[in-house]
């Protein structure tokens, strides 16, 4: 797990404006917005005309997966694991699709929301900004959108209001994401305009903590003939919180047009930016330990950080995509995406090895303080031919594609002028008053080009009526390029990642099934010296069994996994990078994690829907050493949820077992520090008025459960949110 001192990522800009959209975003905005007033005009000019008897084939071929309006809390089919178009049943990994409806009823605004509600996966923070992913004992250092990977920062806290779902492929993917983690690969999948009628829906919501949100999705067709259409999703959210002096303002937009070209051929292209504007953020959390050894125990609105501490982040995503079906079934996809990453972290890290008088307060001093801006900017392009086969009397299909990714990454820092270590307030009497120093001029921290060039392909071919595999590779060709220190560029060429699956169909609802993937990723963590690590290297397996019930409307696995790697990041203690102020790593060799998954969702009957997961695994290096205590070993969730008439109400339970950290206490004592096992229960109620309007309350943690969310910096604790309540009145058209 990468325990960064520094804010990882920040804004050049010195007034924190919003940046402005390009021409050719603004032009899209403009024409999705048109769009709106569109049935207004087709209204009036015929109202009386036939309806468009549209070939809607390669619309539901596209959207196939799709799980907007289906009501369920599974999916008929994932590509994220091999690009190959399987069943649920029918993929060798283990599963897991957040679909929308869950995501509506839960209440999960973002992606930590999200990876919160699938057992196995853990989304601590590190402070109000940031947050990091881990499964199966590792931190998942990226996610896809659309099948384009990119890094994940922590600090983008992805809205998903544009999102029709969420696939999870737990353990290593490296045949379609290449240099990627072996802990999970995580695919945001987009909303797209697949109405010919105008229909939008309207969701106001208020919660406690003075937050207010508001967001508006609207589509419609764009000519008469319904073959151009566009949608657009727009959201703003203001709110205050339980930690004193810290505030957020939130915006999104998304817009994309869908055109049918032909019958044959679809494309589509579309942007959406998204800023978050945190005001009194808090680096870091509280000190756990006082000066004379003994315990802490803050209250979970004790925030010490300044007032003026800012952290800001802009995203900008602009994409585009073309899909063609050619006669014999074979399909190509092409897909182009532009990101960009932009954001300003100026705070003090208090509590950094030093601990408060247990009397008065005193006695926290900054280790670190400054502004933090970096820029980070990713092209990337994938195309991939999808050609289904008969061979011996057998259906077989193959996919084979190539993907290019060039990523830039730039970071600044600065200090106060002059040199000086700021006193702080008592934790007592704290007020976050303290003046803001002045800066000295931002220096480069970071310029570095990574280039990725990658081929693959992947092959299903029915043996017998019961027994399919699935083989597959890809090359991968990789080069960072450091431009300040050029000692530190490093390339790998032609690294060969296999992947291999067998299914068999034990009847017409259950199966069993065996994988192996390879694992390569280059990392950019570096040593005590400055120098990268290593790549991270190794194999992964996994064995279960799966089963389909109700026509496919229920899902549930069973896996058991091993992952074998060497090289793995781990903590230098008390080591920093060479002119910097990141942590500095070790390589470990002979990491294991190994455990087992269950996984049931969907739907029981027409009243119940179910999501329920367990995971439990042990990882540790070669000398038997807990990787990663932080993460719990044990977890399990539960939601249903149940309609009766106009009434929905639903409720969950998380738990997680004990997590623990060795700390560092005064006079450099190493002390164990325990979190024991939480569970927190969920609550949600919605009532339909009507057809058009309905109200849902959503409440998290409805006991209150006073708990550390995480442990930090080997010195610090973050506190878990109090019980949060939500009302949401929607209105559908």
């Amino acid at each position: 797990m990468s325990h960064r001192i520094v804010p990882a990522r920040a804004l050049t800009r010195a007034d924190l404006r919003s940046p402005q959209l390009p021409l050719a975003y603004s032009l899209l905005a403009l024409a999705l917005a048109l769009a709106c007033a569109w049935p207004l005009a087709a209204a009036a000019q015929s109202s009386t005309r036939d309806p468009v008897d549209l070939d809607r084939l390669q619309i539901e071929a596209h959207r196939g997966a799709a799980t907007e309006g289906s009501d369920s809390y599974t999916a008929d089919v994932a590509r994220s694991s091999t690009k190959l178009e399987l069943s649920l049943r029918e993929t060798p990994q283990s599963v897991v699709v957040v679909t929308r409806q869950q995501i509506v009823d839960r209440n999960l605004q973002s992606l930590q929301d999200v990876t919160d509600t699938v057992a196995g996966f853990n989304s601590p923070t590190w402070d109000t900004e940031r947050t990091y992913i881990t499964a199966r004992g590792f931190e998942v250092d990226y996610y896809r959108i659309d099948g384009i990977p990119t890094d994940y920062t922590g600090d983008v806290q992805q809205n998903m209001a544009i999102y029709d779902r969420v696939e999870i492929i737990r353990g290593a993917n490296g045949l379609t994401t290449g240099a990627g983690s072996p802990a999970a690969s995580i695919d945001l999948v987009r909303k797209h305009a697949d109405s010919d009628v105008f229909t939008g829906r309207v969701d106001l919501s208020a919660g406690r903590w003075d937050r207010y949100r508001g967001t508006v999705d609207l589509q419609s067709p764009l000519n008469a003939a319904g073959n151009v259409r566009g949608r657009v999703v727009a959201s703003d959210e203001d709110k205050q919180s339980f930690r004193d002096y810290y505030s957020k303002q939130s915006s999104l937009f998304y817009g994309i047009v869908d055109a049918d070209f032909s019958d044959a051929t679809r494309g589509y292209i579309g942007v959406n930016k998204q800023r978050n504007d945190g005001r009194g953020t808090t680096w870091g959390g509280v000190p756990a330990y006082f000066s004379d050894g003994s315990r802490t125990d803050f209250a979970r609105s004790d925030s010490f950080t300044p007032r003026w501490a800012r952290g800001v982040a802009d995203t900008t995503n602009a994409f585009a995509g073309l899909t063609h079906r050619f006669d014999n079934g074979a399909q190509l996809h092409v897909e182009y995406s532009h990101q960009r990453f932009e954001a300003d972290w100026k705070s003090v890290l208090f509590g950094y090895f030093d601990y408060p008088d247990r009397e008065t307060g005193l006695g926290l001093s900054n280790t670190f303080g400054g502004r933090y801006p970096a820029i980070t900017a990713q092209n990337s392009l994938d195309a991939y031919l999808s050609v289904p086969l008969t061979w011996w009397g057998r259906n077989h299909e193959l996919v084979a594609g190539a993907t290019w990714m060039n990523r830039n990454v730039r970071s600044w820092s600065n200090g106060p002028q002059p040199p000086q270590v700021l006193t702080a307030e008592s934790v007592y009497a704290w007020t976050g008053s303290m003046a803001q120093p002045q800066w000295t001029p931002l220096v480069k921290g970071e310029e570095r080009d990574v280039r990725q060039v990658a081929a693959y392909a992947a092959g299903r071919f029915s043996l017998t009526d019961a027994l399919t595999a699935i083989v597959g590779a890809r090359v991968t060709d990789w080069k960072n390029t450091d431009q300040l220190v050029p000692a530190n560029t490093y390339e790998r060429r032609g690294r060969t990642t296999p992947y291999a699956g067998l299914i068999l169909d034990v009847d017409d609802h259950h199966s069993l099934y065996a994988s192996y993937t390879g694992i390569f990723k280059p990392q950019n963590n570096r040593d005590r010296s400055g120098r990268y690590l290593a790549p991270l290297e190794g194999n992964s397996y996994e064995v279960g069994a799966k089963g389909e019930y109700l026509g496919g409307q229920l899902n549930a696995a069973l896996a058991l996994f091993r992952i074998e790697q060497d090289n793995l990041a781990v903590n230098d203690p008390g080591q920093l990078v060479p002119g910097t102020t990141n942590q500095a790593f070790l390589a470990a060799k002979g990491t294991v994690s190994q455990g087992v998954e269950f996984q049931l969702d969907g739907q029981l009957s027409e009243q119940w829907r179910i999501a329920f997961g367990f995971a439990q695994f042990d990882a540790n290096d070669a000398s038997g050493v807990d990787v990663n205590p932080t993460s719990p070993r044990r977890e399990a969730t539960l939601f249903a949820s149940w309609q009766t008439g106009p009434w929905r109400v639903g409720g969950g339970l998380s738990w997680q077992s004990a997590i623990h950290e060795l700390m560092s206490g005064p006079q450099g004592t190493t002390q164990r520090l325990t979190q024991g096992s939480v569970v927190l229960a969920n609550a949600m109620a919605r009532y339909d008025i009507s057809q058009a309007w309905s109200a849902q309350l959503n409440v998290r943690n409805l006991f209150d459960r006073k708990y550390y969310a995480n442990i930090v910096y080997q010195s610090q604790l973050i506190y878990g949110d109090p019980r949060d309540v939500e009302l949401t009145l929607s209105w559908k058209f």
